[in-house]
């Protein structure tokens, strides 16, 4: 008995899903405007933002379109964004990200280069305001949570209240 009537159907299978993945220019420019309303309600901060992901507790990626905003006013928006958040106070600019710089297809078809960086969220304790003491000493343990396990971490985090 041969398996070739299996071999055969298995490929054109395997094409279909991969091809059901796929999503075309127009769909991810929708998928991406949605996840930057969320991000960023004011309609004026979305433009020429192209994605912004958290890659770790505190530290962003941010990828923006060079030819709508210079790095500064992309930086400038994410601040306030990571602050709401509770990753900080500050954001401190840590590597250009040179190797992720392309052109990028937008939906109506057309190419725009994309420029990307890495941000690091800091606690300025000098910027701090009251309302914000709470929420900053929870980043603090959270940071804490992820690089440590047990011990006098349950003291701590109870002490605070989280």
């Amino acid at each position: 008995m041969t398996n070739k009537p299996a071999k055969t159907l298995t490929v054109p299978v395997l094409i279909a899903l991969v091809a059901g993945c796929c999503v075309s220019s127009e769909q991810a420019q929708v998928n991406r405007d949605n996840r930057l309303a969320k991000q960023f309600p004011d309609p004026a901060d979305r433009k020429g933002m192209y994605i912004f992901w958290q890659s770790t507790v505190g530290k962003f990626n941010v990828e923006y379109l060079a030819n709508d905003i210079s790095e500064a006013t992309a930086l400038s928006r994410i601040v306030p964004l990571g602050q709401k958040l509770g990753q900080g106070t500050d954001a401190r600019l840590v590597e250009r990200r040179t190797a992720m710089n392309r052109n990028v297809t937008l939906g109506d078809g057309s190419t725009a280069p994309a420029r990307a960086f890495k941000l690091d969220y800091v606690l300025c304790f000098c910027k701090l305001r009251s309302q914000l003491i709470l929420r900053t000493l929870r980043v603090i343990v959270r940071r804490l949570k992820h690089n440590m396990q047990g011990g006098m971490m349950d003291v701590l985090i109870w002490s605070i209240g989280g």
